[in-house]
């Protein structure tokens, strides 16, 4: 006969176990938001899989639900089969821009998302990889949705990419993936030996058994030559599909100074550019604190210009000050690298572009007069510079700052940005619908 106390241990493992059962039934079902409470953490640990995806909804993903989007746009997929697709993805703005190409396809409201930051840090290890096959958390993601689309940090899907060099079919990834590289295919990885050999093989397999089941994109100019010299290999598949230049609308904070046409407007990083223009420059500028939001582009509208020196080599905000018609000031290439060669804005290292491109050794279209190594960057791209005002020195933003927000916008940005972009969506749509064409030859797919 069972004590008081095995009894009362066996009575919890079976209520543990009946909970776990509903909650994995409620998840797949997908009709409810599950939150796991924190008294069954120990069991999420161990299974490593239901805990995981419930988080999406308290956390960062689009819908509150690991599941189908509610969006209610209408459907331009002829025929009844629309592939349910999962963006796998942190960053809010890649899910953002994900969502408007989709529901230029009609494809929105078969968009879920999950935050794989509850999975592992960055730079995902091959261990960590490992044990979320075998925990089975691959096999869960990919039998569920047709597609899986990866944006921002590549490593966060380290599991379902080195599922598919596993020689056992059935714990591949069947789902067909989709690799949207925004930030660097590499960024944060320690063990980086095992993961450029996975890479490298994945490159491979892209060109023969996986050719129609891995594709590749990179959304700037520098993320195709970085991949490609990095492991050094050619990789001609990679497709240019840039930002939708969309931003969703948000009141301005009321902790923020007031907007004003008489001030330009930045957001401080890492560096001291901005104080150092208020202090030593006089010039007026108001400077978000980082990390703050600051409500989007239409926000900065109200401010002068938008003053941003690079801190990455590509920036989401890039693309949609441009298509919101923001006049931004951006340090030419050759002040660029004398504000990192000086320690005043380090955030960005000018070498390793020059590196790149004498690794590459490839032609480039630089704007003239501009470093050959600039031609990397969007920011620098000959396609963008006429709506980009370039500053050379500290004595051009002076100079810059005694002009009326009038004066400053000679090229008449606020107008000329919305129009130009709103062109050049409609053929990164193309590009979305052409990816998908490419996923599946015999469905039928349309745009908008």
């Amino acid at each position: 006969m069972l004590g008081p106390k095995r009894k009362h241990k066996r009575l919890l493992r079976f209520i543990i176990a009946l909970i776990a059962s509903a909650v994995a039934t409620l998840i797949l079902m997908g009709d409810i938001t599950v939150r796991i409470p924190t008294s069954i953490n120990e069991l999420c640990e161990t299974h490593g899989l239901l805990c995981s995806l419930q988080t999406a909804c308290n956390r960062h993903s689009f819908r509150c639900r690991f599941g189908v989007s509610t969006d209610s746009s209408i459907q331009r997929v002829i025929g009844e089969w629309k592939p349910a697709v999962l963006h796998y993805n942190r960053h809010g703005g890649c899910r953002t821009n994900l969502f408007a190409a989709l529901e230029k396809l009609g494809l929105s409201s078969k968009m879920a998302a999950f935050d794989p930051s509850q999975l592992s840090g960055y730079g995902m290890s091959h261990a960590r990889a490992q044990q979320l096959i075998q925990r089975g958390h691959v096999q869960f993601v990919c039998n569920k949705y047709d597609v899986v689309i990866v944006a921002d940090t590549i490593p966060h899907a380290r599991a379902l990419l080195l599922s598919l060099l596993e020689t056992d079919t059935r714990v591949q990834c069947q789902s067909k993936i989709v690799l949207e590289i925004t930030n660097r295919f590499d960024w944060q990885v320690k063990d980086v030996d095992a993961y450029y050999w996975m890479m490298r093989a994945l490159v491979e397999a892209t060109e023969s058994r996986l050719k129609s089941r891995l594709f590749w994109i990179a959304n700037n100019a520098f993320d195709k030559a970085y991949i490609e010299a990095r492991l050094g290999v050619k990789m001609p598949f990679i497709r240019l599909i840039r930002p939708m230049g969309v931003a969703t609308k948000s009141q301005y904070p009321w902790d923020l100074p007031k907007p004003s046409l008489s001030n330009f407007a930045a957001q401080k990083h890492y560096s001291e550019i901005y104080s150092g223009l208020s202090k030593n420059y006089s010039i007026p500028i108001t400077v978000f604190p980082f990390g703050h939001k600051y409500g989007g582009p239409q926000h900065l509208l109200r401010f002068k210009a938008f003053i941003d020196v690079p801190y990455q080599y590509s920036t989401m905000k890039f693309y949609e000050n441009i298509a919101h018609g923001v006049p931004m000031l951006i340090p030419t290439p050759q002040f660029l690298d004398e504000l990192f060669n000086t320690g005043i804005h380090t955030m960005l290292d000018t070498n390793n572009l020059k590196d790149l491109h004498r690794q590459l050794q490839q032609p480039v279209n630089a704007i003239p007069g501009f470093p050959e190594w600039s031609a990397y960057m969007d920011y620098y791209d000959p396609l963008f510079a006429p709506l980009v005002y370039y500053v050379d020195s500290f004595k051009e933003f002076q100079e810059m700052a005694d002009k009326s927000w009038k004066e400053l916008d000679s090229r008449n940005v606020r107008q000329k940005g919305p129009e130009f972009y709103g062109a050049y969506r409609r053929l990164i749509v193309q590009e979305w619908l052409q990816l998908f064409r490419d996923m599946w030859p015999a469905a039928v797919f349309h745009s908008v």
